[in-house]
């Protein structure tokens, strides 16, 4: 007789970790922390892409004890993330990734490259090459930081832009070929760039500029391999605005929002441009009297958009509260909505949309001793979901970035986030030479699953006889890195295999594999081999008994089962009920779930679960026959 179980899935990314962590199955949640750098005196500013086939790759700086430098680390779809590398020459950081939809990776960073002189770099990577080496966009003399910032379209060309002297300088970069002449976007007196790119390559600039009476938000655009138009306003003439920011769907629809001032009132200010049209009226998405601040935008394929700020009214004992406003696309701004919890000020950290139309978004959180980290997502067509922390407790977390899809229209990750950020704690300064505490940084990263973690099932005999075929399987689907451990240290990769016993004993049989983000759910069970001519046992019948998964982190094994004595007939008879009435327990829960989940791959999956569950029930009828 072959049992099928399903255990609890491991919550395990497949690096080091200090503790072991249960988590309940198929539910949307953020998965535990892991480290991708070493530890530092100092980490920061980190970045993350993800591409079509749910691989993430991440980059940030660091000080390895001489330097800083800009490092990356690799995940694999399935698979863990893979050790730091050096990108950059020493003293570089501020670095961007980003990744066209065949893969192609592209870097930039500013570098410090003499006294006053910085230098703007990149860095390319082929999919299944090494990274190519460093090259020079431009080098030139400033005093202040440039704050490169980077974007591609569809078919992998780039264009950056960065602060030179005040004035906003761009460089294009066609596939495959180098970078161009650095040509001037504003006039003087610009500052805080940004750009994006449609899937078409038409990209948009945005900066802030003093106009001599006040601060302006302009823009400027270039058409897929033209050249950049003249610049244009988009905040309204006489008003004050700054710290704009720019988002671009696929098909070229723009949103610039920004920080506005007029006659003493602050709000979140917006303005839109359809494809091939013009800049729209500013308008006002904060209600009025709020003063505002960590201002982020996205936009969707489908051209909706999201813009998500911290603000408060000034009131004695009020906090920052994290706002997000929805505007469908073709329509107004809707009433915003309040995400963070009272108690704590809330400073939006990144907001992000994917190709289905899903929202995630990052906030910092400051309780008065911590800053942690809390992050909310948003189904398409639904509501925020309830906030999470996703930072470990005691540890302050910050530079947070977030990003839920890929290029293209084709995308593993299909609603799973990847969020990435600098975790610090306070340390003695050495030798006591400095006033301020002294902090080991480190670079950590944590996956969000709308369907949680893989439910493994493994299909097993209850027992067998030494020298005989045992057939162990796991029908789960979808599996990435799946993996059979027969418990005489001996394994293999697959779903399905056949194993023979030297010994007789006792062995733990364990299915495992991971889902796109590298975290891995197991089951188990235990097999009992006979000696050649040994009677066959009365064995228990119900299919959970000596079976279970864990969740070890960093590949600990949860602690074996017990042995269950072996029942009688009347035992026997009761356990293949209970067995039946669980079976059908989890039917109707899988069925509930069917009800109300809206996610397609979600569906996918929970159909899929629903079918096995049949089955176990009908297997688990069968068996109150024959013991009863």
């Amino acid at each position: 007789m072959k049992l099928r179980i399903g255990g609890l899935a491991a919550v395990c990314a497949l690096l080091s970790c200090a503790a072991m962590l249960l988590a309940p199955l198929a539910q949307a949640e953020w998965l535990p922390p892991v480290d991708i750098s070493a530890t530092s005196e100092h980490a920061g500013q980190p970045h993350v892409a993800l591409d079509s086939e749910g691989n993430a790759t991440a980059v940030w700086d660091r000080w390895d004890g001489t330097a800083t430098v800009v490092e990356t680390a690799y995940r694999p779809a399935g698979a863990p993330w893979g050790e730091p590398e050096v990108l950059s020459p020493p003293d570089s950081w501020g670095a961007q990734v980003v990744v066209d939809r065949n893969g192609v990776l592209t870097a930039t960073w500013q570098r410090w490259a003499s006294t006053n002189h910085f230098a703007i770099e990149s860095v390319s990577r082929l999919p299944g090459h090494e990274w190519a080496e460093p090259v020079e966009i431009t080098e030139f003399q400033q005093g202040f930081h440039p704050e490169p910032w980077l974007a591609v379209d569809w078919e992998g060309n780039n264009t950056v832009v960065w602060t030179q002297g005040e004035t906003i300088m761009s460089s294009f970069r066609t596939f495959a070929l180098g970078w161009g002449e650095p040509v001037p976007l504003s006039p003087a007196e610009s500052f805080t760039p940004q750009t994006a790119m449609d899937a078409r390559g038409d990209a948009t600039a945005v900066w802030m500029h003093d106009d001599g009476s006040d601060y302006v938000v302009e823009s400027a655009y270039r058409p897929e391999q033209g050249k950049w138009e003249e610049p244009e306003l988009v905040s309204a003439p006489g008003e004050e605005g700054g710290n704009p920011h720019v988002a671009v769907d696929g098909d070229g629809d723009s949103l610039v929002v920004w920080r506005g001032w007029d006659e003493g009132e602050e709000s979140v200010r917006a303005a839109y441009r359809p494809a091939g049209g013009s800049w729209s009226e500013p308008v006002d998405v904060s209600p009025e009297g709020e003063q505002i601040h960590s201002l982020r935008a996205a936009v969707d394929p489908d051209g909706n958009a999201i813009v998500a700020w911290s603000g408060n009214f000034a009131k004695e004992g009020e906090y920052d509260v994290v706002h997000t406003a929805y505007k469908p696309a073709g329509e107004g701004w809707e009433k915003p909505d309040d995400l963070s919890e009272e108690g704590a000020n809330g400073y939006v950290q990144d907001i992000v949309f994917n190709q289905s139309g899903n929202a995630a978004i990052l906030w910092q959180r400051w309780d008065g001793v911590t800053w942690s980290l809390h992050s909310a997502y948003r189904p398409k067509g639904e509501a925020w979901e309830e906030p999470a922390q996703i930072s470990e407790e005691g540890r302050d977390a910050m530079d947070a970035v977030l990003v839920l899809d890929a290029p293209g229209s084709a995308t593993a990750a299909d609603g799973d986030a990847t969020a990435v950020w600098v975790s610090t704690d306070p340390v003695p300064c050495p030798g006591g030479e400095k006033l301020e505490p002294c902090s080991s940084d480190v670079v950590q990263a944590a996956g969000y699953d709308p369907d949680g973690l893989p439910e493994v099932e493994v299909e097993a005999p209850e027992e067998g006889t030494v020298g005989e075929e045992i057939e162990v399987s796991t029908p789960t689907e979808d599996l990435y890195s799946p993996q059979i451990e027969f418990g005489d240290g001996t394994k293999v990769a697959g779903t399905e295999a056949t194993h023979v016993y030297d010994e007789p004993g006792e062995y733990l049989v364990k299915a495992a594999g991971a889902e796109e983000l590298g975290y891995v759910g197991f089951a188990q069970r235990t097999i009992v081999i006979r000696g050649e001519g040994e009677e066959e046992p009365e064995t228990d019948p119900d299919p959970e008994s000596g079976s279970g998964g864990g969740s070890a982190q960093g590949g600990e094994k949860a602690a074996d089962p017990p042995p269950a004595a072996a029942p009688g007939p009347a035992q026997g008879c009761l356990a293949a009920k209970a067995a039946r009435d669980a079976a059908a327990a989890r039917l109707r829960r899988t069925r509930a779930k069917l009800e109300t989940t809206v996610n397609e791959k979600a569906l996918r999956r929970l159909l899929s679960i629903a079918d096995k569950r049949k089955a176990a029930l009908r297997r688990a009828r069968a068996r109150i026959a024959t013991a009863c």
